[in-house]
C-alpha cells in the first residue's frame, strides 16, 4: 500500500525501493505483511515490473517555454538530432588511409559450450551440488555448514538469463570508422626484441677466459695507454700519482657544510676497551642506509650483541666489516606497550635497542690495501650524481659531474695503468627509463665530505640476461676471474712435465667415484673390500695435490688468494682455486687413472640378517697414504637406483647402511629430518629424488673430516685449523623457548636429541603425550599427501614429508628462528684446552680435508697430515701461519657464501621471469609497514623479496593492531572495500554494511598436537601400524571454526547477489594476518638496483579476491613508460611539445589510476589474441552493475558554437572508445617439477596465474537477439608476458580488473592522441 501511494505521488524510485525491501523479507516475514495487506506476491512483482516500466520510460515533451528557456541545455537534444539527420544525408564516403587491422574483438564462432564441472575445484562445491544422499549425510552437511559459512557458492548461470555476461557473436562486422589511430609507444607489438634492455652506446658485460692472463694495450702517436678489464679495476682498484690525486681534490671552502669527528688512535682505542668496559665495545660494523650502521659485539659472552649507530657523523668514515671501537650513548626510551611502528621481531632482543658511536677503527677488513677501492654502483634515486654500492661498503659516492648540463647525466672518465692517471673520457646520459638496468663502476678518489668522492670510469648495461648478471654479481663480490702471470707460467711449466706415478711393489686399491654432477675435479674415491666374513674394509680416498703444489709456490700462493671455488649450480661456471686444466690432468679421479692420495681406512661389521651395523659397534679410523686406481664411476642417480631396486647385497648397498648407522649415531632422532633447502627452485640437483644417495656421500666425508681432526689434534694440538661452531648462550636459548608455543621445541625433527642448553636437550619423548595441549597447524595439502602415504604404506615418503620442518607453519617459523640466533661457524687455530665443538654438526672436532682442490685450508690440512705421518715433531706451518690462513679462509667463505646467495637468487629471478608461480609464505612478523614472510626453501632470498608492504595492497583504512589471547604477539587486520563481480559465484546474502571477516586459515586444517606428537613418537619407534591408524582414523580434523581467529569468518566475499539484486556495489571485508598464517603469494622478477630480482607479484586470498601488488608497486613499468625528455621553456613546434608533454603526461595518469578505484569481474571468460584479445558482456549486466566502458564522440572536442553557419553541420561525427587499463589473471597449469610435487604443493601450490596488463583499444556495441552486448578489445602492454601457447585462440576464464581513468583524463589523453595522428597526417 505504501509502495502504490508513493507512486500515485509520483516518486517511482522510492517505491521501487520498498517494493525491493519486501521482496527481500524472509519468507515467515512477507507471508505476515502479505495477510495484512491482503496482496499475493503476484500483485507485488507485477507493480515491481510496472514501476520498472515507467523508470525506464522517457515522457513526452509538451509545450515549453522556449523565452523562459533560452540558452539551457533543454533543445540540446532535439538540435544534435537534426544536426545528425543533416550528417547523415550530405555524408559523402572518402577514401580513408586506414591503418593495418588489428585482429577483430568479435568471434566468429557460437556460443561456447562451457562445462561447468571444469571449473568445479572450490572446496565448498560438493556440499552444494550433492541433491540425492542419506539422512545420515544431511546430517552432516547441516553440522559443517554450521562449522564452515561458505558465504560464497557457485551456481550456474543459463545463456538466455538477462543478467548473464557471456555471450558471443556469430556474426561478423567491418569496425565503425575511425577518425585517427594512435598507439603509445609501450603497447606496440613488434617483431623486433624488445628494446628494453639495449646498450644505448655503453659497455655490456664481456666475460673473459679465467686461464689466460689479460694483458691490453692501446699504442697511440704519443703514449702507450694499458687499460683493465673490469674484473681487474674492481678486485685491484687503482692507484694514482700524487700529481693526478692533487688535481681531484675540491679547493677549500671557507664554511664547511659538513665535518666527521676526530677519531682515536688505536693505542688510545685500547686504553678505552681496558679502562671501562661497560662503555666501550669492540665491534665489527655493518652499514644499513646512508645514516645508520649495526655494530655487532665481538665478545660473545657480553649481554650487549648489538650497538644502533644512528646520524652520519656518528657513523664516521668507516667501511662495512671493520673492526671498530664504539661508545655506548644510551638505551631507548622504554616502550611498555606495542607500538606498530617498531618492528616486532620475536627472533630478536625484546629489549630496547642500545645507541652508541663509533669513535675510531681497529682494523680495516675490506680493500686494506687497495689506494683507491672501484665499487659496483647502481642509481640513487634520492641524491643528484651519486651512486650507491651494491656491496654497501660505503652509504654512497657522490660522482663528478662538472660536465654535466643536468642531473641525467653522468661524467665518464678512463683510467691508464701504465701512467696511473685518470682522464675525462665524455659525458652520456642515462636513459631513465632503463636506469634499473645499469651498474656503474666508481672509483672512490677521496673522503673529504659526508659522503666520499668517486669518478665513475664505466657504465654496464646489464641487458637483463643471465652471462651479464652473474658478471655483474662477479664484480660485485670482487671474484677473481684472473690467475695471476706467474700462476700461469708455473702450470704451463708443471704440464709441460712428465708426471708418473711408480707403481712397482707397491699395493694399487681399486676404486670408484661417485659423480653429483657438478663441474670439476673429481676429488673423491671410494672402496669397499670383505676382509673376513662379515667384516669389510672401507676406503674414503682423497686425492693429494701436495707432490705437484709446493707451499708458498705461485700457484700455493694463487690458491691461497683465492681461498676456495666459487661454485653456483651445475649450469654456471665455476670460478676455480686451481687453474682448471691442471686439475683435470694430473689430480681429477678418472676412470682408468692412477692417482696418489690420502686415505681414511674403517672396518666395519654388517648383521647378516639385517643387513645393516649391529647396534653400539664403534668405527675407528686410520689416517694413510695409498696409491689407487679408479675402476668405475656411479652417477648420483644410477646411486639411488640401486638402493630402490637392487636387492642384492653390494659396495653401493654396504656404504648405505654405514651412512644410515654414521648419521643415527651422530643425529639421533634428528636423522629422520629432511632438509629442503637444497631444493632451492634454480638448485637443478634433484636432491630429493637422489635423497639417499646424497646422504651416503654427505656422512662419509663427515666422518673423514672428523677422523683426520683427531688425528691431527693428537700429533699437533696447537695448529690444527678447525671449524668451529659454538652452542647459544643459555639465555638465548631460554628466549628462543619462551617466544615460541610450548613444547614446539620437542616437535622440530631437526633438533630431535639435540643438546640446546644445559640439560636442556630436544626430544618429543621428554614429557607424556597427554600433556601436549593446544592444537597445531598442518597444510591440508601435506595431510593429505602423507594421508595417502601411510594408506598405501608408502612410509619413507611420508617420513619424507613429515620430517621437513619447513612445510610445517609453526615448526618453521620456530626453527628459522632459531637460525637466526645462532652465531656463524669459523675457523680458528686449536689449542690443547680449547673448546671445538661443532654445534650444528654435533661432533667434538672437526677440518676439512676432502677437498684440497677446491679449498685452501684442505690443502694445508694435507700437509699437516704428511708431517704427521712422517713423524716430525714440528709442522709445517706456525701456529701464527695457521691463526691467519683461518682468518682469510673465513673472509673467503663469506664471500662465496654471499656470492653464491646473490647468483641462486639472481638465476632464480630469470626463471620467474618466464614463469611466474606461486609459493606458500607463513607470516613471520607484521608492523604498520609490512608483512614479513618466511617462504620453504627460499631462505636465500633479500628481504626486500620476502615482504608485502601494506601500501600496496590498497587497503581502505590504516592497519589495526590486537594482541593475540593467550601469547605475547599481535596480529594485523586489513579492510577493504571493493567491487567485486563474477560470471559464476554469488552471496548467499547481499552485502552488509559492516564488514565482512574472510577466513585467514582456510589454507590449513589443525590437528591436537597431542594426535601429532603420537605420529612422532611412532615414526622414530618404527610402530608402521600405530602410524597407520592415527593417519587414518576416521575421526576429523579440528573444524576452523572451532579456531577463535576463524569465528564469524566466510570463505570468500563477492557483490552479486543470489537472484541478481544489488542492494550496494561495494563488498566490504577484511583479512587478519597472523603469526604462522599461510599465504599464496606469486612471485615475479623486477629490475631492483641494476639486477633481475624476485618480488611478490601476487596475493591469492581467495577465488574472488587477489591483489595484485606488480602494477601497485611499479604502474610507470606495466601500464605506461617513464618520460625520457624533459620540460622546456620554449618550444619550436606543437609536436616537439607534443611529444614532450604526452609521455609526462601519460605517467600521471597511470599514478592516479593505480591510486584510485578499480572493479574486477571474476570468471570472465577471455579470448587471447597474438599481443592482445578481447571479451564481451552483455549489456544488461554491465548496466546493472553500474560498469561502463566509455566511448568519446570526437566532435565533443571541438568548441563551435551554435551560432555557426550550416557549414559546421556538415562535419561527421567519430565515436573513440575509452583506454582504460586492464589487469588480467589467467590460471594454468601447475609446474610439473619437484618443488611443486613435494608434499602435493607443500612449498609451491599446484596453481598458477599468467597476468598481463593491457589497455582497452576498442569498444562495440551490437545487438545480438534483441540483447544488446558490448565487446571490449584490448593491447598487452610490452613488458606484459608473452601469451602463452596454450592460451592463444582460446577462451579462458579469467579475473579482470579494470582500472578506469578520469573522465578528464580520458579527455585531455583523446585531445592529444588526435593531434598527434594529425600532426603524423
Amino acid at each position: 500500500m505504501w509502495a502504490k501511494s508513493l507512486k500515485h505521488l509520483g516518486k517511482t524510485e522510492v517505491a521501487l525501493k520498498k517494493i525491493e525491501q519486501a521482496i527481500q523479507l524472509e519468507s515467515s516475514d512477507r507471508k505476515t505483511m502479505l495477510q495484512r495487506t491482503m496482496c499475493s506476491e503476484e500483485d507485488i512483482k507485477q507493480l515491481r515490473e510496472c514501476l520498472l516500466l515507467e523508470m525506464n520510460q522517457i515522457p513526452e515533451q509538451t509545450s515549453l517555454d522556449t523565452e523562459w528557456l533560452a540558452g539551457t541545455n533543454i533543445c540540446l537534444p532535439q538540435r544534435m538530432k537534426v544536426r545528425a539527420d543533416k550528417v547523415r544525408k550530405q555524408h559523402v564516403k572518402r577514401l580513408h588511409r586506414r591503418p593495418k587491422k588489428r585482429d577483430s574483438i568479435v568471434e566468429g564462432s557460437s556460443k561456447p559450450q562451457i562445462d561447468p564441472s571444469e571449473y568445479k575445484r572450490w572446496k565448498d562445491v560438493k556440499e552444494n551440488e550433492k541433491e540425492k544422499t542419506s539422512p545420515q549425510e544431511n546430517q552432516t552437511e547441516e553440522r559443517q555448514e554450521k562449522e564452515n559459512d561458505f558465504n560464497v557458492e557457485i551456481v550456474e548461470r543459463q545463456n538466455s538469463e538477462s543478467d548473464s555476461g557471456q555471450a558471443s557473436f556469430s556474426e561478423s562486422e567491418e569496425p565503425k570508422k575511425k577518425p585517427f589511430t594512435y598507439e603509445a609507444p609501450e603497447y606496440r607489438h613488434f617483431e623486433t626484441e624488445s628494446e628494453s634492455f639495449s646498450d644505448s652506446g655503453f659497455d655490456t658485460f664481456d666475460e673473459k677466459p679465467h686461464f689466460e692472463y689479460p694483458e691490453r694495450t692501446s699504442v697511440s702517436k704519443t703514449s702507450v695507454t694499458k687499460t683493465l678489464s673490469n674484473s681487474e679495476l674492481v678486485v685491484s682498484g687503482i692507484t694514482l700519482t700524487d700529481r693526478c690525486e692533487a688535481s681531484l681534490h675540491p679547493k677549500p671552502k671557507k664554511f664547511e657544510t659538513f665535518k666527521y669527528q676526530e677519531t682515536l688512535s688505536n693505542d688510545e682505542l685500547l686504553k678505552c676497551l681496558q679502562s671501562n668496559k661497560n662503555r666501550y665495545k669492540r665491534c665489527t660494523v655493518e652499514i644499513e642506509f646512508a645514516h645508520k650502521a649495526v655494530c655487532t659485539n665481538l665478545n660473545l659472552a657480553d649481554e650487549v650483541k648489538e650497538i644502533v649507530i644512528s646520524g652520519r657523523s656518528k657513523c664516521g668514515k668507516v667501511f662495512t666489516d671493520d673492526e671498530v671501537v664504539v661508545e655506548i650513548l644510551g638505551e631507548s626510551k622504554a616502550q611498555k606497550n606495542y607500538t606498530p611502528r617498531l618492528k616486532l621481531d620475536i627472533a630478536k632482543e625484546t629489549k630496547d635497542n642500545i645507541y652508541g658511536k663509533i669513535i675510531g677503527r681497529l682494523k680495516k677488513n675490506r680493500y686494506e690495501d687497495i689506494q683507491h677501492p672501484v665499487f659496483i654502483c647502481t642509481w640513487d634515486d634520492f641524491s643528484e650524481h651519486s651512486m650507491k654500492p651494491l656491496c654497501k661498503t660505503v652509504p654512497k659516492i657522490n660522482v663528478s659531474h662538472t660536465n654535466c648540463k643536468h642531473k641525467y647525466q653522468v661524467d665518464l672518465f678512463s683510467y691508464d695503468a701504465e701512467r696511473n692517471v685518470v682522464e675525462f673520457q665524455k659525458t652520456s646520459t642515462i636513459d631513465q627509463a632503463q636506469k634499473n638496468a645499469y651498474c656503474f663502476l666508481v672509483a672512490m678518489i677521496h673522503w673529504e665530505n659526508m659522503y666520499p668522492f668517486g669518478l665513475i670510469l664505466n657504465v654496464i648495461n646489464t641487458k637483463g640476461d643471465v652471462k651479464t648478471g652473474l658478471g655483474i654479481l662477479r664484480l660485485q663480490h670482487r671474484v677473481p676471474c684472473h690467475y695471476s702471470k706467474d700462476a700461469t707460467d708455473a702450470t704451463k711449466l708443471i704440464l709441460q712435465q712428465k708426471h708418473q706415478i711408480d707403481t712397482r711393489n707397491k699395493k694399487v686399491v681399486q676404486c670408484f667415484t661417485i659423480s653429483d654432477g657438478k663441474q670439476g675435479a673429481m676429488e673423491a674415491a671410494y672402496s669397499v673390500k670383505l676382509i673376513e666374513s662379515r667384516l669389510y674394509r672401507i676406503g674414503i680416498h682423497i686425492v693429494d695435490p701436495t707432490f705437484i703444489i709446493k707451499k708458498g709456490d705461485a700457484i700455493d700462493k694463487e690458491a691461497e688468494k683465492r681461498g676456495t671455488d666459487f661454485y653456483v649450480n651445475k649450469e654456471v661456471t665455476p670460478v676455480y682455486m686451481v687453474p682448471e686444466r691442471l686439475s683435470n690432468e694430473l689430480f681429477s679421479m678418472e676412470v682408468g687413472k692412477v692417482r696418489k692420495t690420502l686415505t681414511v681406512f674403517f672396518d666395519v661389521s654388517i648383521d647378516p640378517i639385517s643387513g645393516s651395523v649391529p647396534e653400539n659397534f664403534k668405527i675407528m679410523g686410520t689416517v694413510e697414504r695409498q696409491i689407487i686406481e679408479i675402476e668405475k664411476q656411479y652417477k648420483i642417480s644410477d646411486v639411488q637406483t640401486l638402493l630402490k631396486t637392487e636387492k642384492m647385497e653390494n659396495e653401493i648397498s654396504i656404504l648405505h647402511g654405514i651412512s644410515k648407522y654414521l648419521r643415527k649415531e651422530r643425529e639421533k632422532n634428528a636423522s629422520f629430518s629432511t632438509d629442503i633447502n637444497e631444493m632451492f627452485p634454480y638448485e637443478k640437483n634433484n636432491f630429493i629424488d637422489n635423497l639417499d644417495a646424497f646422504i651416503l656421500v654427505k656422512e662419509l666425508h663427515i666422518f673423514a673430516n672428523q677422523t683426520v681432526a683427531s688425528f691431527l689434534f693428537n700429533k699437533y694440538p696447537k695448529c690444527v685449523p678447525c671449524e668451529f661452531h659454538p652452542r647459544p648462550p643459555k639465555n638465548v636459548f631460554l628466549k628462543w623457548k619462551k617466544s615460541n608455543e610450548e613444547h614446539l621445541d620437542n616437535t622440530l625433527f631437526q633438533l630431535q636429541d639435540c643438546e640446546l642448553g644445559p640439560s636442556a636437550v630436544c626430544s618429543v619423548f621428554n614429557i607424556n603425550p597427554d600433556r601436549y595441549k593446544g592444537l597445531i597447524p598442518i597444510q591440508n595439502n601435506v595431510w593429505e599427501s602423507m594421508q595417502e602415504s601411510a594408506t598405501s604404506k608408502q612410509f619413507g615418503k611420508l617420513r619424507l614429508v613429515m620430517g621437513a620442518d619447513e612445510v610445517h607453519p609453526m615448526q618453521a617459523l620456530g626453527l628459522e628462528n632459531w637460525i637466526e640466533l645462532q652465531e656463524k661457524s669459523e675457523f680458528k687455530c686449536s689449542s690443547p684446552r680449547g673448546d671445538h665443538n661443532h654445534f650444528a654438526l654435533r661432533v667434538p672436532m672437526f677440518t676439512y680435508f676432502t677437498a684440497p682442490l677446491s679449498r685452501f685450508i684442505d690443502l694445508v690440512v694435507h700437509r699437516l697430515i704428511h708431517a704427521a705421518l712422517d713423524n716430525h715433531t714440528e709442522p709445517p706451518y706456525t701456529e701464527d701461519e695457521i691463526q691467519r690462513i683461518c682468518g682469510k679462509m673465513n673472509q673467503a667463505n663469506r664471500i662465496r657464501d654471499q656470492f653464491r646467495k646473490s647468483c641462486l637468487a639472481f638465476l632464480f629471478a630469470h626463471s620467474l621471469h618466464s614463469f611466474p608461480r606461486i609459493f606458500n609464505g607463513f607470516i613471520q612478523n607484521v608492523t604498520n609497514n609490512d608483512v614479513e614472510l618466511f617462504f620453504p626453501t627460499l631462505r636465500k632470498l633479500p628481504r626486500s623479496s620476502k615482504i608485502l608492504p601494506i601500501n600496496l595492497m590498497k587497503s581502505k583504512h590504516n592497519p589495526e593492531f590486537e594482541k593475540q589471547v593467550d601469547f605475547d604477539r599481535f596480529f594485523m587486520t586489513l579492510k577493504w572495500e571493493n567491487r567485486i563481480y563474477s560470471l559464476k559465484r554469488v552471496t548467499k546474502n547481499s552485502p552488509k554494511d559492516c564488514y565482512l571477516r574472510i577466513d585467514p586459515n582456510q589454507n590449513v586444517r589443525f590437528h591436537h598436537l597431542k594426535k601429532w606428537v603420537e605420529i612422532i613418537q611412532a615414526l622414530f619407534s618404527d610402530k608402521t601400524k600405530k602410524i597407520d591408524s592415527l593417519m587414518c582414523t576416521t575421526d576429523h580434523h579440528i573444524s576452523n571454526q572451532q579456531i577463535r581467529a576463524c569465528w564469524n569468518t566466510v570463505n570468500d566475499v563477492s557483490s552479486e547477489v543470489r537472484g541478481g539484486n544489488f542492494a550496494q556495489q561495494t563488498c566490504s571485508y577484511s583479512l587478519s594476518f597472523i603469526y604462522g598464517q599461510l599465504l599464496h603469494i606469486q612471485m615475479c622478477a623486477d629490475a631492483q638496483r641494476g639486477m633481475l630480482t624476485p618480488m611478490p607479484q601476487l596475493l591469492d586470498i581467495t577465488p574472488n579476491v587477489k591483489i595484485c601488488m606488480q602494477h601497485t608497486r611499479d604502474p610507470l613499468g606495466v601500464l605506461t613508460s617513464t618520460a625520457t625528455t624533459p620540460a622546456k621553456e620554449k618550444y619550436t613546434a606543437i609536436k616537439q611539445y607534443i611529444d614532450t608533454w604526452m609521455p609526462i603526461f601519460s605517467m600521471e595518469v597511470a599514478t592516479q589510476t593505480v591510486n584510485g578505484d578499480s572493479f574486477t569481474i571474476n570468471d570472465l571468460p577471455v579470448t587471447f589474441r597474438d599481443g592482445g584479445g578481447a571479451f564481451s558482456l552483455k549489456h544488461s549486466f554491465l548496466e546493472k552493475r553500474d560498469i561502463e566502458f566509455t566511448s568519446h564522440s570526437v566532435d565533443l572536442l571541438d568548441i563551435d558554437e551554435d551560432g555557426k553557419d550550416d557549414q559546421t553541420d556538415k562535419k561527421e561525427r567519430f565515436y573513440m572508445s575509452g583506454s582504460d587499463f586492464l589487469c588480467i589473471r589467467c590460471p594454468l597449469e601447475p609446474l610439473n617439477d619437484i618443488v611443486s610435487n613435494f608434499g602435493k604443493g607443500a612449498i609451491s601450490p599446484l596453481k598458477r596465474y599468467w597476468i598481463g596488463h593491457a589497455k582497452v583499444h576498442d569498444v562495440k556495441y551490437r545487438t545480438k537477439k534483441s540483447e544488446k552486448v558490448v565487446g571490449v578489445a584490448f593491447v598487452c602492454h610490452n613488458k606484459s608476458p608473452p601469451i602463452p601457447v596454450e592460451m592463444l585462440n582460446k577462451k579462458k576464464e579469467c579475473s579482470v580488473e579494470i582500472l578506469p581513468k578520469s573522465d578528464v583524463c580520458r579527455l585531455v589523453i583523446l585531445s592529444l592522441e588526435m593531434a598527434i595522428s594529425s600532426i603524423n597526417g
